[in-house]
């Protein structure tokens, strides 16, 4: 017991505990150690507002003993709040102060006061432990409010379970999973509510009882109609000591998800056979050019095998000139941001192949292509160029060499002619002969004419012409065959002194061709009619006829050379359209046709006119 001497004198209750403060601390630290909800904890937080609280307990037992109204014990609540944070419970707690009660009445049995207030003391000790049960008891109410609206509000699945597996709390989405109100589950176990999925979820869960350790994104499915798909997370749930009090569990319906997943995967399937089987090559490039996708005619072409392709750029698998225009073109599709169309070519051991690449933008900055062989087509088109230039080699060296012999033969014709004298049956026979001659001189033209449009050497010579007077000489020059035949040539064409810059002949030569074809297949009283008039910079010409008229699907041919009307096969060389064009559009303008079967055919061509 501590003498008078070594003790201060008080005078109140509040006064002796300050006294022994210092003291009471130091014995209820040494205590409190060991105790399991203080573990972890520094001194500094340990110790929190245990000072103020015992001067907190001294008032309040000088206040009782006194009589007087007890303070609001702010230090108890505030002490109280800081101990919820740091994880004590209710039993903590009021075990903590229990302690610091046995340290207090230590105290005062070495040093009791002079004046009498023990019980006092106790009193405010117990006052204090009350009004800490009051503040946990609150901060657990609405902790529990928060839980349960939280519950209730979550369109996720949540309960909490036992160690015997018995459900504690289960929120209404759960339940409605489990196909059973929310009220049905309390204090029932898993096997009760869940019997057909008891053994998968117990074991799922006694897992994480003994292991300490959640259990993450289990599937289930349930047995229902129709059936669910869950995806289940368990979490153990610790009480504030540490030691494992139940388990908590998050459900998720993932059933739309998965029948999402499982279409994705069909059409993943679905489209992956279609590239699979696909007779053209296709591919996709990231955006540093590596393959991320290849079929298998990809691979054929570039004599790999398809894993081998993977992350391969084209310069790890072409000739460095070859590769750069691979790539020159997938950069083009990045920066335009659309599909471009280009011949590439690969090498192989029988020469090189020639693809048609269709390139493309996807999402993500992805490059797709899908490539089909056109090395045949290309070996053809090279070959009927070579014909075609051949053919036109051949029908020029003919035409050139024809000319020779046969102005030897108009021209023996011609004397022969002046010879006969009055032997008929001879002339007409020359006269014969001199009309095939100049079939075939005409031939050779036409033939000379279509080498040179070809070849792209055709030349006019152009000069001003009027061109009403062209018109007029076009007119003239067909009139004497047209009254043969018994039809009618009109002009209409209002020119008012129009001239162009253009060749003569030639132009004679588009309108007698025209005006020839409307002869040679009109029939005795048609009409031919001749027009012309300006449109904007330029002369509209048209020759119309009434005849049979031409069927639709004949139309896109006539300009084609060597090509006639099936019915017509026999009676021309199928050219003089294909000139016609090629007289136009070297003088600038163009020529078309209109025509329904039965209502005869115009013909149309421009001419550009010389500025006034």
């Amino acid at each position: 017991m501590a003498s008078d001497d070594q003790t201060p004198r008080v005078s109140t209750l509040r006064d002796w505990v300050a006294a022994h403060r210092q003291e009471v601390l130091a014995a209820w630290r040494e205590r409190i150690r060991a105790f399991p909800a203080a573990q972890g904890l520094s001194t500094r937080v340990l110790v929190d507002h245990v000072p103020e609280l015992l001067d907190q307990i001294g008032q309040l037992a000088d206040e009782l003993a006194n009589a007087r109204p007890p303070n609001q014990m702010p230090a108890a609540r505030q002490h109280a709040l800081e101990r919820i944070r740091e994880g004590f419970d209710v039993t903590s707690a009021v075990e903590e102060l229990s302690i610091l009660r046995d340290c207090l009445l230590a105290a005062w049995e070495r040093d009791p006061p002079s004046l009498a207030g023990v019980a006092a003391l106790d009193r405010a000790i117990d006052r204090t432990i009350a009004a800490t049960v009051q503040r946990h008891a609150s901060a657990s109410e609405r902790a529990l409010a928060k839980l349960e609206s939280l519950l209730a509000a979550s369109p996720v699945g949540i309960a909490f379970v036992d160690r015997e597996l018995r459900y504690l709390r289960i929120n209404d989405a759960l339940a409605a999973l489990n196909g059973r109100p929310a009220a049905e589950h309390n204090g029932k176990t898993v096997r009760e509510i869940l019997p057909e999925h008891a053994e998968q979820i117990e074991a799922l869960l006694r897992s994480v009882l003994d292991t300490g350790k959640p259990v993450l994104n289990i599937e289930v499915t349930t047995h229902g109609k129709p059936a669910r798909h869950l995806l289940g997370n368990y979490f153990p749930v610790r009480s504030h000591s540490g030691a494992i009090s139940g388990v908590g569990a998050i459900v998720l319906d993932v059933t739309e998800a998965k029948h999402t997943e499982q279409a994705l995967t069909f059409e993943q399937a679905r489209l992956q056979s279609i590239i699979e089987h696909s007779p053209a090559a296709i591919w996709v490039k990231d955006g540093d050019g590596r393959i991320v996708l290849a079929n298998r005619r990809l691979a054929e072409a570039l004599g790999m095998s398809v894993p081998d392709l993977i992350g391969k750029r084209s310069d790890d698998m072409l000739p460095a000139e070859l590769a750069f225009e691979h790539q020159e073109h997938d950069r083009m599709v990045l920066d335009r941001n659309r599909a471009i169309e280009a011949e590439e070519v690969v090498p192989s051991p029988t020469g090189e192949r020639t693809f048609l690449s269709i390139k493309f933008p996807m999402p993500g900055g992805l490059v797709g292509g899908i490539a089909t062989e056109i090395t045949d087509r290309k070996r053809m088109e090279e070959d009927l160029r070579v014909a075609v230039r051949t053919r036109e080699d051949m029908m020029a060296v003919v035409g050139h060499d024809l000319r020779s012999p046969l102005g030897a033969v108009q021209l023996s014709a011609t004397l022969l002619h002046g010879q006969l004298g009055g032997d008929q049956r001879a002339r007409r026979h020359l006269d014969m002969i001199q009309r095939a001659c100049a079939r075939i001189e005409n031939l050779i033209d036409d033939l000379l004419d279509t080498a040179s449009i070809r070849a792209g050497r055709f030349q006019i010579e152009t000069q001003s012409e009027p061109l009403d007077a062209i018109v007029d000489d076009a007119i003239e020059l067909q009139k004497p065959l047209a009254d043969e035949r018994d039809i009618t040539l009109v002009s209409t064409a209002e020119l008012g002194g129009l001239r162009a810059s253009c060749d003569r002949d030639r132009v004679l030569q588009v309108f007698g061709n025209l005006i020839g074809n409307a002869l040679k297949f009109g029939s005795a009283g048609d009409t031919i009619t001749i027009g012309a008039a300006r449109t904007g910079h330029a002369v509209l010409f048209s020759v119309g006829d009434t005849g049979p008229g031409i069927e639709p699907d004949l139309l896109q041919h006539l300009f084609d050379p060597y090509w006639s009307a099936p019915e017509h096969a026999k009676s021309g060389s199928g050219l003089g359209l294909y000139i016609v064009r090629g007289i136009v559009e070297r003088h600038g303008g163009r020529v078309w046709v209109d025509s329904k079967p039965g209502d005869g055919a115009t013909f149309y061509f421009t001419l550009p006119i010389e500025p006034p």
